[in-house]
Parts: C-alpha cells; structure tokens; sequence
C-alpha cells in the first residue's frame, strides 16, 4: 500500500515538474517572441533587409503558427532581391491567421508573373479561398483571390472551370463588375495576348495540355475577330483550320477543341459532321450547354421540334447566357406560333450578341463602360437570372458611391 502511494507521489512530481517545465518554456517562448518582433520592426524601420530576414527567420522557427514572422521574413529576402527565399518563407504561413490572405496574394504574383508557374499559382488562389480567417480588415484579398483565379481560368480557356468560379464567387458577394463578364462570356472571351501568355506557361509546363489547347484558341480566335473588320485577313482562315485540324487529332477529347469543330460544322451548314462530332465525344459533354445547343440544331435541321426545344432549353439551364440558344430557341418557337415567347428569346439573345461584339472590342475587362454594365444587367434579368442581375446592379451602384 505503501509503495502504491510513494509511486503515485512520484508520479505526480514528474508531472508537476514536466507542466512547470513547459510553462517556463512557453513564458521564454513568450519572452523571446517579443524581443525578436521588437528586433524585426527595428530592422524593419531602418531598412536593414538582411538583418530583418535573419531575425523575423529566427522568430518564426520559436513560433512557426504565426504569419507575421514569416512576413517579415519574406519582405527582407525581398528586399535583397531574393525572389525564390521570399516565395519560400510566404508559402509557410499559417493557413488560420487573419495576416495570411494577404501575403499569400503575394506568393500568387511570384508564382504567376516571375516564377511563370500559373499552376502554382492557382494552388494558391485556391488555398486562399478555402481559409476560414475572413475579416472587414482582409475580405478584399478574398474578393482579389476570386478575381485572379476566374482570370487564369479564362486565359488558359477552361471554360467549365469559369462558370464554377464566377457563380460561386457571386454566390459568396465575392464579386467585381469583371466577374459577369467572364461568366457571361465563358463561351466566346479571348485575349489578344492569350497566345502569348499561354506559350509563356508552356515553357515551364512543357506539353500542359490546357495551354496547348488555349494557345491555339486564342491565336485562331483574335485572327477570326481580325477577319470580321478586314476582308483581307481571309487568308488566314485556311491556316487556322489546319492548325484547328491538327489539334482534334491530337486531343480528341478536349471539349474546347471538340467545341470549336461542333461549331465550324454548325455555321456551315453540315448536320452529319456535328452528329459524327456529339457521337464520338466524351461524357462529360452532358454538363456543357455547348453541345446540347449543337444537339438542338441536329434536331432541328431534321423537324424535330420537340427534341430540339428540350435541348435548347438544357443548354440554357445549364448556362442561361447562352445567346446563341436563345437565337435557336425563338426560332423553334416561331415555327411554333409561338409569337409570344419568340420575343423573349430574340430580345435576349440581340443583347447577348451586341454585348459579345462590345466586350471583345474593349481594351480591358477593368475598367467597364457603365452602358456596357447596364447592358449586362439587362441580359442576366432578360437571361432568368433575375438575382444575378440585382447583385450586378447592387455592385456597380457600390462602385459608383466609391469613386464619387
């Protein structure tokens, strides 16, 4: 009995000792913190970079969950001009401190401008975005996250990818005016710098089958806008098709590609191509209002009204800024005597397509002509997505009483 109890004793004496023990090293952790950030602010105000970087370093090995260590570790490396050390300390912040939003946003711009990692770069936009440590102070670097996540999705042309982003982004009031153009525009936007950008990432993503496919639509596209305004740009048109050729050979399953030729054989006429083209893709063409629009012409080019509006009407559930189906919709309900809901369909789709025509025509998706904006606030209410356009409404109005 006696042992029992002096072990017991013993015991607790350990325990008593390990607890003060790990007490006094949390007041040194404490201590030592602070003279270390007291340091670094120092450092910081002198502009002794090589010095901040080896203090704010040594505060964030005592205490690695915070991100201002980090911050200060990376600002000094920067401003040694020591890209790769800044990217290295930024990507060790904490993921639940209210500090990381921000300085993560800068390990984004190394990753996509100077380390040409765009991949990387998306990594962290998403990492960003699924943090919980949202305040008034930082929510702008949620909103900005969003914006540069939606902007690598439109450049590298994965177009379902937009649609997610964007709608989720509104969902969340996460939104710019910029947001509902790429939503609006997933199907037709293109860059004129598109091939440029996208032939940079492949020089560090050698073969990236999203960059290869995106350099060849916005070379092919921004040359076909070239041949809208001049007739003597029709040269090119043989080029492209070869080029566009080659592509579905190599990548036959790519909706992007398999897209483009749907819509080639739709303008021209040819059915049995389109058909072919549906048959033989993959099965995820089932959630791209792209191709069940294409269905909805095979359709009706063969009087079948009835399939034809159901997959007109699929392709508008699944992307309701189809103006191209609403063009196609009224035309069945015009063979239907429909007259009524003809005039819906044809005033949506004639903003639809004045709008295409004017988006790709401005000099950049920042700075937006408020008649554009108004316009788009129309089609999105004209389009059924009467709370998307109250939220673009509510954003331009709130942009409008920033800058007044």
């Amino acid at each position: 009995m006696f042992r029992n109890k002096a072990v017991i004793i013993g015991v607790l004496s350990v325990a008593c000792l390990v607890s003060l023990a790990s007490l006094g090293y949390q007041r040194y952790i404490g201590t030592r913190g602070a003279a270390l950030e007291t340091q670094c602010e120092q450092a910081l105000e002198a502009n002794e970079w090589g010095k901040l970087e080896e203090v704010a370093y040594e505060w964030a090995q005592l205490e690695p969950d915070k991100a201002l260590p980090w911050i200060y570790a990376a600002e000094g490396a920067n401003n040694q001009s020591k890209p790769v050390q800044t990217g290295v300390y930024l990507s060790m912040l904490p993921d639940d401190d209210e500090r990381s939003p921000r300085a993560l946003l800068e390990l984004s711009h190394l990753q996509f401008w100077d380390f040409n990692q765009p991949i990387a770069a998306e990594e962290t936009y998403k990492r960003i975005l699924n943090m919980d440590v949202w305040t008034e102070n930082n929510v702008a670097f949620r909103r900005e996250a969003h914006r540069r996540l939606i902007f690598y999705y439109a450049m590298s042309r994965q177009r379902n990818r937009i649609i997610e982003e964007a709608n989720r982004a509104i969902e969340g009031g996460f939104d710019v005016p910029e947001t509902y153009i790429y939503l609006i525009g997933a199907d037709w936007m293109t860059f004129t710098n598109g091939a440029e950008m996208n032939n940079r990432w492949l020089m560090t993503n050698p073969g990236y089958e999203p960059f290869v496919v995106a350099r060849s639509y916005h070379m092919v596209r921004t040359s076909a806008l070239a041949q809208e305004e001049d007739s003597k740009s029709i040269g090119l048109m043989e080029k492209n098709q070869m080029l566009m050729d080659g592509m579905l050979e190599s990548y036959p399953h790519n909706l992007e590609i398999l897209a483009f030729h749907v819509s080639q054989a739709t303008l021209g006429g040819n059915q049995k191509r389109v058909a072919e083209l549906l048959s033989g893709a993959p099965a995820s063409i089932a959630d791209d209002s792209r191709f069940w629009r294409a269905k909805g012409t095979v359709h009706a080019g063969r009087q079948e009204l009835e399939e034809a509006e159901k997959a007109y009407l699929k392709a508008l559930e699944l992307h309701p800024y189809d103006w191209q189906a609403q063009h196609e919709l009224a035309a069945i309900y015009r063979l239907k005597d429909d007259f009524e809901t003809v005039k819906k369909y044809q005033a949506s789709s004639m903003l639809g397509k004045e709008l295409r025509r004017d988006i790709l025509q401005m000099p950049s998706t920042i700075n937006i002509d408020p008649d554009i904006l108004d316009r788009m606030i129309m089609f999105t209410e004209a389009s059924g997505k009467k709370d998307v356009a109250d939220k673009l409404r509510a954003r331009v109005a709130q942009k409008k009483a920033t800058n007044s």
